[in-house]
């Protein structure tokens, strides 16, 4: 399975504890930054497709406060390109 793939798969797998703290993360990772200022930007959404990445990759700890600045960085510099 390529890299794209498994992404893909880990960004949509369901994980509810996971997905309240990275809904109130996103919101208050960027909010001045107009691509990431509301839920229904692209660049809040793809911010919280890769936490919801990171959270199931990393299932030994799960999403922790603080990934989001890392991947909120990640995504600024690469132009939002999430692959």
């Amino acid at each position: 399975m390529d890299r794209e793939c498994i992404y893909e798969e880990l960004s949509y797998i369901p994980h509810e504890e996971n997905e309240i703290i990275i809904d109130k993360d996103v919101m208050r990772t960027a909010n001045k930054d107009p691509l990431f200022k509301s839920k229904n930007t692209l660049g809040s959404f793809l911010l919280k497709k890769l936490l919801k990445a990171m959270g199931g990759f990393f299932n030994n700890i799960n999403y922790v406060q603080g990934m989001n600045f890392s991947a909120y960085f990640i995504l600024h510099v690469s132009g939002l390109n999430d692959k």
